[in-house]
């Protein structure tokens, strides 16, 4: 690839594309689904064989808490970020080059050599470029052309470490053993006391 080359684009911000990125930055969020799934499976049965008005308040908690970390809370940061940054007012700006990527946003211009980029990650709908772990430029495909897309692609590959994929399997080995724990510590604070 030339060192000459630059490749262009721009876009509209939606608080979606703010969003989609957050949802694809970390692990957890892309496997929000699953999480979510096990927390119910592993409160819900509790709560339909015990009738225990604490264990019930408890079990719902465990769930509304999920769900809003899970769900909400990505949205809500989205939405502050959109409007903290005025995305919404101007296009933002993309130059990449053989040395590094600027982007000019309605609050500023940030400059950034691929040196200093952790890594990159493509999903379908944006370009991830990390300056840490959890801490990406979220660079929507639709900011390009399509034909500048593979450019894109060629020009963070050759000069950007790719990101492997988080292994799901962790995911749910940590979830597993969140939920023994969860079983453990609840048959401890439920047990029947011997009598004397």
């Amino acid at each position: 690839m030339p060192a000459e080359e630059i490749i262009r684009g721009s876009v509209r911000f939606t608080q979606e594309d703010i969003h989609r990125g957050l949802l694809e930055m970390n692990a957890a969020l892309r496997s929000r689904y699953v999480i979510l799934g096990l927390v119910l499976l592993s409160t819900v049965p509790t709560m339909l064989t015990q009738i225990d008005v604490n264990l019930l308040l408890s079990s719902l908690f465990v769930i509304c808490m999920s769900f809003g970390l899970l769900f909400v809370g990505p949205w809500i940061r989205a939405r502050t970020t959109f409007k903290a940054q005025h995305l919404g007012e101007t296009d933002v700006e993309y130059r990449l080059d053989a040395e590094g990527m600027t982007i000019r946003s309605p609050g500023g211009t940030s400059s950034t050599a691929y040196r200093t980029v952790y890594r990159f990650r493509e999903t379908p709908a944006v370009f991830l470029a990390y300056a840490a772990p959890g801490i990406a430029n979220i660079i929507p495909k639709r900011a390009f052309q399509s034909a500048d897309l593979d450019r894109v692609r060629a020009l963070l590959s050759l000069n950007v470490k790719r990101s492997r994929p988080f292994p799901l399997s962790l995911v749910l080995i940590g979830l597993i053993v969140g939920l023994f724990l969860f079983v453990v510590a609840w048959q401890f604070l439920h047990a029947v006391p011997a009598p004397p």
